[in-house]
Order: C-alpha cells, then sequence, then structure tokens
C-alpha cells in the first residue's frame, strides 16, 4: 500500500508540474538585431532648450517593422535611459499600454508623450546629437523585445 501512495505522489507531483506546455516557457527576452522578426527605429521631437528648471513635452516616434510570417500584438512599450545619471538630457521613463496588432509585412509607428530637461547645456560633447535609450516592446505571447537605441536629437 506505501508503494501505491508514493506511486500515485509521484504521479500528483508530476501533474502539477506539467500543468501547461506554456508554464515552462511563457516568455523570451530578444535583442534587436538586424534581420530579426521585426525592425525598430526610434526618434525624438519636441526637444526644448534644454532648460534644468522646466520639463519638456516632448514625443517618442518607436516605428515597428513586423518581419515574422504572422501578426504581432503589442501590449506595452517601455522607454527608460540605460543611466540614470545621464548627462545632458534626462528622459523621464515610460511604461505604456499600446495593444495594437501589426500584421505580417506591416508596420506601425507609436506616438509615446514622454517628458524630460536639461541636466547640463544641450551643446555638452557626450550627447553628440543622440541620445542613449532602451525600448522594451512586450508582446501578446509573452516575448519581450529589448533594445537599446541611440535616438537622434531635433530641436
Amino acid at each position: 500500500m506505501n508503494g501505491m501512495r508514493a506511486f500515485l505522489l509521484t504521479l500528483a507531483l508530476l501533474a502539477v508540474s506539467c500543468r501547461s506546455a506554456t508554464d515552462v516557457i511563457d516568455s523570451r527576452v530578444l535583442g534587436c538585431e538586424s534581420g530579426g522578426d521585426l525592425m525598430i527605429r526610434a526618434g525624438l521631437h519636441g526637444l526644448g532648450t534644454g532648460g534644468e528648471r522646466l520639463d519638456d513635452r516632448l514625443t517618442m516616434f518607436i516605428e515597428v517593422s513586423n518581419n515574422a510570417r504572422h501578426e504581432i500584438f503589442v501590449k506595452q512599450i517601455r522607454i527608460e535611459q540605460p543611466d540614470a545619471n545621464a548627462r545632458g538630457y534626462r528622459l523621464d521613463s515610460l511604461l505604456q499600454n499600446v495593444d495594437r496588432t501589426i500584421a505580417e509585412d506591416d508596420d506601425y509607428t507609436f506616438e509615446l508623450p514622454m517628458t524630460g530637461r536639461g541636466v547640463r547645456s544641450l551643446n555638452d560633447p557626450v550627447m553628440d546629437g543622440h541620445l542613449a535609450v532602451v525600448m522594451s516592446l512586450y508582446l501578446g505571447n509573452g516575448d519581450v523585445y529589448r533594445c537599446p537605441l541611440q535616438v537622434p536629437l531635433q530641436r
């Protein structure tokens, strides 16, 4: 009887650990290498004077081109700077629900409102005309595309 009890306990534990195929791998973190399923470009508009006391209202444009053989569903987009002590210009982090389906071989440009402020003069040589950001694209299937981007600054 003890052998039967151990067998049933083993079956119960196995059933709990294998509830579904998606429990084992339910998401992946992917990069944004050229030639992949998605091509991502970014731009920033509305950069103000770069004053340290005033927040600039900005628009971050994220263009997503779907090169996959199926449609994708984009749930959320996160924008953040990799260095919390960035010199030159500081963007406030953003996480926004976008809920957008992009068909196979199609593209869509997301317009994300952001705020930022100058930390030093915009002529700071560290800036060199680009702002380093990390963009994370959260898809409906659980995949996350995490992309370091150099966003050109437009005044």
